[in-house]
This record gives structure tokens, C-alpha cells and sequence, in this order.
């Protein structure tokens, strides 16, 4: 059975408008959310918000909320705020560039779990696919939020214009949606977004990825980010790993067993090549 995921529902300083605002999350059909923290140059750092207690809701429990933290960009940012142990005391670290350099910075540099954006407004530099392409190739997600696309039809054509970058000449690939919704009334069913992925450019065998597989796959490099330190890497047993992260490590043996399989039929294949030019040499 598919999973759907919304990794950006902002975090309230009403906790009545986030509970409010999670319950129809679970009731529209989502099983896991993230709650986001955005922190701008100069802002003090939060701890990761607490889960919201949904004890007292018919299946509440169920409702796998995560934490997220979004560090905005800017030529004045120092990168070494990245590796803080507050930092990564949170579940996805994502960063939102607001210039050329602060992109490519992104795309190349940072170890990081995923880039969106600020589509309030007309971004102020292009989406280069060769930077768009590095981040791919580095395991790393992009994402487009289409609450603001409700609240205003301005942020629409911008929004379309950014997912237009993103989906040009791959039809999506690792592109999540989520909702960044401030309110209940922004929230859509994750069927009604895999339909809207199609609007913003998004391959029609690739739409419910968006809400489900894409998000699963960013979770997994997340946590990879957060046990591997400095290069070393931290070993657990199973029964040492929480129950509600143990599907991690095993989507990525299984993952690590199919990646292994094609190794072994490459370097097979790559053997059979050098006997026969051998051969003919000897010819």
C-alpha cells in the first residue's frame, strides 16, 4: 500500500491551528508530516518542535510527524552553521538559496537533504540545469510548495515558472511536492497534488511519486546524512534502532543488494570484453 508524505507543514505558535492543520493531514490521507522550522541570517535556533499530541484521535497515533529545518541562504551565511549538532538534531535539513552563488552552493557543496524555494516572489536568478543536475547526481531533492499558489494568483505564475525549471528535461526527478499550508483550509488530499504535479510539468508515471516514493527515498538520505559524521560511519544493531526507523535500513539493504547485483553483472560484462579483445590481439 502506497505511503503519502507531507514533509512542510510550517511550524504554529498556535498549537491549536497545528493540531487542527495535522488532524486533516491524517484524515486527507497522509501517514507521515513533517513540521518545518525556517531560520533567516540572525535568527536564534529553535529546538525541533515537540510531536503534537494526537493521542485522543481515532488512529492519531499512526501520524508519523518528523522534523524539519529550512536555513534561507544568503551571501552572509556561514556554512558551518550546517554542521551544528542542533542542526542535525533534526530530521531534514533543507536550505532555500536566494542567489546564483547560494544555488550553485546547494547543488555542489552542501550536505544537505533538500533545496526549495521562496515563491512568494519571482526568483531572482535561473534554474541551470547543469547545477540542477549535480544535485541529482548527489542524491539530493528539490521541492515545490503549492499553498502559496492558493493564496494568491501572482505566486502562481511563479510557482509554474520554478516547477517548469525543475521538470523540463526530466519530467520530475526527485521532485517532492508538499503544501507549506498555514492553515487547514490549504491543505489537499494527496491524490488532488499527484494530479496537480502533472499541471507543473511532472512526467504522468512519475505524479504520485512526488507525495510517496521521492519523499521515502529523502527520508533514507536523511537519515544516512545523520549517522554518517566527519566520513566515519556509526554502526547499530536492529534492536538498538527505533521501530519507527527500522524501514530505513531495510529499504536500503534491499536497495544496497539490487545496487550490488548490477556491480557484479558490469564488472561480468566488463570481464567478457577484455578476453575477446585479448583475443583478437592475439589474432
Amino acid at each position: 500500500m502506497v505511503k503519502f508524505y507531507d514533509l512542510n507543514i510550517p511550524r504554529s505558535n498556535d498549537a491549536v491551528a497545528q493540531k487542527h492543520t495535522l488532524k486533516l493531514a491524517q484524515r486527507l490521507g497522509y501517514e507521515v508530516v513533517a513540521i518545518s522550522e525556517t531560520l533567516k541570517y540572525g535568527d536564534e535556533m529553535k529546538p525541533a518542535a515537540p510531536p503534537c499530541d494526537l493521542s485522543s484521535e481515532p488512529s492519531g497515533e499512526k501520524l508519523q510527524q518528523l522534523s524539519r529545518i529550512t536555513i534561507v541562504l544568503t551571501d552572509s551565511t556561514r556554512t558551518d552553521i550546517l554542521r551544528r549538532s542542533d542542526v542535525k538534531s533534526y530530521d531534514i535539513l533543507a536550505v532555500q538559496p536566494t542567489s546564483e552563488k547560494t544555488f550553485h552552493m546547494a547543488c555542489h557543496d552542501l550536505n544537505i537533504d533538500l533545496i526549495t524555494f521562496d515563491l512568494s516572489d519571482r526568483l531572482e536568478f535561473h534554474l541551470k540545469y547543469s547545477n540542477v543536475q549535480n544535485a541529482w547526481k548527489a542524491g539530493k531533492f528539490f521541492e515545490i510548495c503549492y499553498a502559496p499558489a492558493i493564496r494568491d494568483a501572482t505566486r502562481r505564475k511563479h510557482i509554474f515558472k520554478a516547477a517548469a525549471g525543475l521538470t523540463d528535461r526530466k519530467g520530475g526527478r526527485n521532485l517532492i511536492i508538499s503544501s507549506g499550508a498555514l492553515r487547514p483550509t490549504e491543505l489537499r488530499g494527496p491524490y488532488d497534488v499527484a494530479n496537480l504535479a502533472t499541471l507543473f510539468g511532472v512526467d504522468e508515471n512519475s505524479t504520485k511519486h512526488c507525495v510517496s516514493s521521492y519523499c521515502r527515498a529523502l527520508l533514507l538520505k536523511a537519515a544516512t546524512r545523520k549517522q554518517t559524521i566527519k566520513s566515519s560511519i556509526s554502526v547499530n544493531y536492529m534492536s538498538d534502532i527505533k521501530d519507527e526507523d527500522k524501514w530505513k535500513v531495510r529499504q536500503s539493504l534491499k536497495e544496497s543488494e539490487r545496487d550490488g547485483g548490477k556491480r557484479e553483472a558490469e564488472e561480468k560484462d566488463e570481464g567478457e570484453d577484455r578476453k575477446g579483445s585479448k583475443k583478437l590481439k592475439a589474432r
